[in-house]
């Protein structure tokens, strides 16, 4: 199992870039937090009437908005909702008349009055964003956008800046002459420099959406209109690679979600911005990084992203979670989306193997950062919950619980839960009630063990035959704070003649099962049913069968069984594996595998798949070579010509690095001044770089992260100083000097990585920054990395006499390993 993201769900794609690590904490909440659960509040805004002047060269901001007000019972006189960081002008009654107020703090104090007009100013730092021309694009138009997740669009109009307030929305934006102006729901109206857009049905203030830029807009047709609004100048063959298949997308989650609730849909591509892609109603937002192009396209597309932010528009749109503790409902939901679509479109196999990528990401949280019940109050801002827990856990327990509950009985009791709460706020009693009414299971145990529990099954399976019985042991080896004790599931094994259904309730049990003829296969779980972190162990042939006669997951996991049984038979079999199976994921784990272990057979199979069609295994059977200690793949990748694809032609640079190849220096300088998709090529050169430990190259790495150098490259640069300061002690003062400037960088992508980088270095010089980042960044994605930097410090470093001589007694006892395996190797027979 692989995972190459190392951060939350929100940085997906950047953390392609930016080298970032986990590290681990004792408790996924920040000491002395206070649960955040709904917030009170005495009126009910029903209708905002909000008028913007937008200026993106200026970037400028004023307002003007109209606020319907409709007391609650108990409501007194005076009202309070959110505006940060903006001047009020005035505020008014529905007349023009001036009204009494206050405003500090965040808070704006008003009369409760029918309406109430607020005239305000400024230029946001937050929730409205101004990018044009820097030192490192000069060429850039100006452009703004606005970013209300998760309670940020306070600094753009006055609201109750939460999801459980529900509100229709009336929004009239004045832009500059030749930018197009997109919001939420119909456009009504343009009046010279004025777009009129009318948000007909009740939405949160964090999903309103303005976005003003030069664009492009691409149309396509089907019951809802659909468009495409793309910076200007995009080729429109680029724009349909990307965003073509969204009809179709449209149209099977209709199908199982219900009509499309909104009157068009939009998806906006922005520069800068600051996550993949954001769900505004009826039109998306997203990053810049989506526009492929035709080298990048070859092994990376944003489909994942594209139906993931669109079905968001049934799950956090139409349906709004009630507190951000419950945003697996939305977040869960979309992520679990991205399988249901790949099966439609891509097949089982592909939609299975991104599925189990999805687990391998989870457990590289819950076993490398922290762990989590999936619904939790306990955090210090709601950003905190955006994480591996909530998208990918969340997505793997609905698809656990449609396998339990079976195709009809979920998706009816998934469609009552859409029907029934059109336009509301959702709590995960809500889907359970849904589910339960629509199908008559009592689900509390379910919930408990999986939503409101932590952790996941821990599953030790061991099959054995004799005598015309096939033997089943379970154990159910998980431990920890708030993680049951023993999952009850339901766990099916197959033997390649028949599959049999096994109910796991208790910590451990065998099960004895008549089997006449001993089985050629060991299947566990054969259609990836399960959330579980399963080990496998059976007899070598019944292993082999499985890894040429099964399903994707299945084939990987008996991949990993031979791997830890390691005799050459087992060996032999992965390396015919690596040669034939027809899956690319498969190829690549296998890959990894070998690598891993070592021997010259193993490795000269791992260097001949690098000839392998599909560049994705290519870029993943060179990260595993770079991890090896041969001089033999180093040699390999040295005499590669340019690959087609830049994904891995970055890679080899990084693993020559890695390696350190005396011609690596020279591959990796070699891509600095080359342009690429995501300026992945100087990413991954510099990573390379960094790994060298040669100081002579730190002044180099330095040079990368000046602004004139672009964001994704400058954050890889911090990543690699953080390696090589870490790494070679006479770099370390140079290196945390040039990090704690950058920790405090204004580009975004800059400063999450030079945050990052100090937590890897730590080193106590860094505390000061970090604790003004932890205070009052202006992201609480900044805050929260701050804070676990700071944690990763105060912990400390070994003495560093100490740290090297463990270093290098594991790269001793590494290189004793490749030879003892390299002798054993010798004797493996030919595959």
């Amino acid at each position: 199992m692989s995972s190459h993201f190392l951060t939350d769900k929100s940085l997906t794609l950047e953390s392609q870039f930016g080298g970032w690590a986990l590290r681990r904490l004792r408790t996924f909440a920040e000491p002395g937090v206070s649960p955040h659960y709904t917030r009170d509040r005495s009126v009910r805004i029903t209708h905002t009437d909000l008028h913007l002047v937008v200026d993106p060269v200026a970037g400028t901001l004023a307002g003007v908005a109209r606020l319907h007000l409709e007391p609650l019972a108990g409501c007194g006189p005076r009202c309070t909702v959110d505006l940060d960081e903006l001047t009020v002008d005035a505020v008014e009654d529905a007349k023009g008349a001036p009204v009494p107020f206050s405003h500090r703090d965040g808070k704006l104090d008003l009369p409760v009055l029918p309406v109430v007009v607020v005239r305000y100013h400024g230029r946001p730092r937050r929730g409205l964003y101004f990018v044009g021309p820097a030192p490192d694009a000069p060429a850039r138009p100006a452009e703004a956008w606005t970013q209300g997740q998760d309670e940020d669009a306070h600094f753009v109009f006055p609201c109750f800046d939460h999801p459980s307030a529900l509100q229709t929305w009336s929004i009239a934006v004045d832009a500059p002459e030749g930018h197009t102006v997109v919001s939420n729901g119909r456009l009504v109206g343009r009046e010279g420099s004025v777009w009129r857009w009318e948000q007909e049905a009740p939405i949160a203030a964090y999903l309103v959406t303005v976005v003003v830029l030069r664009a492009d807009v691409v149309e396509d047709g089907g019951p809802v209109p659909v468009r495409y609004v793309v910076p200007a100048g995009t080729p429109e063959a680029v724009t349909r690679r990307v965003f073509g298949k969204t009809p179709r997308m449209l149209q099977l989650l209709a199908e199982h979600y219900g009509p499309y609730p909104w009157p068009r849909y939009d998806q906006v591509v922005v520069h800068e911005f600051i996550f993949g892609g954001m769900e505004n109603v009826a039109a998306t937002t997203l990053t810049d990084l989506v526009l492929t192009d035709d080298r990048a396209a070859l092994d990376w597309d944003a489909e994942d992203l594209v139906v993931h932010e669109l079905a968001h528009q049934w799950f956090g749109d139409l349906l709004t979670c009630q507190d951000w503790s419950q945003g697996w409902l939305n977040e869960g939901w979309a992520t679990y989306t991205e399988f249901v679509w790949a099966s439609h479109d891509l097949g089982t196999d592909e939609a299975a193997h991104g599925l189990y990528e999805q687990l391998g990401a989870y457990l590289a949280e819950d076993g490398g950062r922290y762990r989590r019940p999936i619904v939790s109050y306990l955090f210090r801002e709601p950003i905190d919950v955006f994480d591996r827990h909530l998208y990918e856990k969340g997505a793997l327990v609905l698809h656990t619980l449609r396998r339990e509950l079976g195709e009809v009985a979920f998706w009816a009791g998934v469609r009552l839960y859409l029907a029934r709460h059109r336009h509301q706020t959702v709590h995960t009693r809500h889907f359970q009630r849904a589910l339960e009414d629509a199908t008559g299971r009592n689900l509390d145990r379910f919930f408990d063990q999986w939503i409101y529990g932590a952790g996941h099954p821990v599953l030790e399976v061991d099959l054995s035959w004799a005598a015309g019985q096939l033997t089943v042991s379970v154990r159910q080896t998980q431990e920890g704070e708030g993680v049951a004790s023993a999952f009850h599931l339901r766990l099916r094994v197959g033997t390649g003649v028949e599959t049999v259904v096994l109910p796991v309730e208790s910590r451990e049990r065998a099960w004895t099962v008549p089997c006449p003829v001993e089985p050629t296969m060991a299947v566990v779980d054969p259609e990836f049913d399960l959330l579980a972190d399963l080990t496998l162990k059976a007899p070598r042939s019944w292993l082999l069968g499985t890894l040429t006669r099964s399903g994707v997951v299945a084939r990987i996991r008996a991949a990993g069984a031979l791997a830890r049984e390691g005799s050459p038979e087992a060996v032999a079999g992965l390396i015919a594996a690596l040669g034939a199976d027809p899956h690319w994921g498969v190829r690549a784990e296998v890959a990894e595998l070998l690598a891993t272990r070592g021997g010259d057979l193993a490795i000269a199979s791992v260097i001949g798949a690098l000839r392998d069609p599909n560049p994705k295994t290519r870029r993943r059977v060179v990260a595993a070579l770079g991890g090896t200690l041969r001089d033999d793949a180093a040699a390999a990748l040295a005499a590669l010509a340019p690959d087609a694809s830049v994904q891995v032609e970055g890679e080899v640079a990084r693993a020559l690095g890695r390696l350190r190849h005396p011609a690596a220096r020279a591959a990796c300088e070699a891509l600095l001044a080359r342009s690429s998709w995501g300026d992945v090529l100087r990413a991954r050169a510099v990573e390379g770089l960094g790994a060298l430990r040669d100081p002579g190259v730190l002044e180099l790495l330095v040079a990368q992260t000046a602004a004139s150098v672009p964001a994704r490259g400058r954050a890889a640069a911090c990543a690699a100083l953080a390696r090589l300061g870490d790494e070679v002690d006479s770099t370390r003062t140079r290196v945390v000097e040039v990090l704690t400037a950058l920790a405090e960088s204004p580009n975004f992508r800059v400063q999450v990585a030079a945050i990052n980088a100090l937590g890897v270095l730590r080193d106590a010089r860094a505390l000061p920054v970090l604790e003004r980042v932890h205070q009052s960044a202006g992201d609480g994605r900044c805050r929260r990395l701050a804070y676990e930097a700071k944690v990763a410090v105060r912990e400390g470093r070994s003495s560093e006499e100490a740290l090297h001589n463990l270093r290098k007694e594991v790269e001793r006892m590494a290189e004793d390993t490749r030879k003892l395996r390299d002798r054993v190797g010798k004797l493996e027979p030919t595959p």
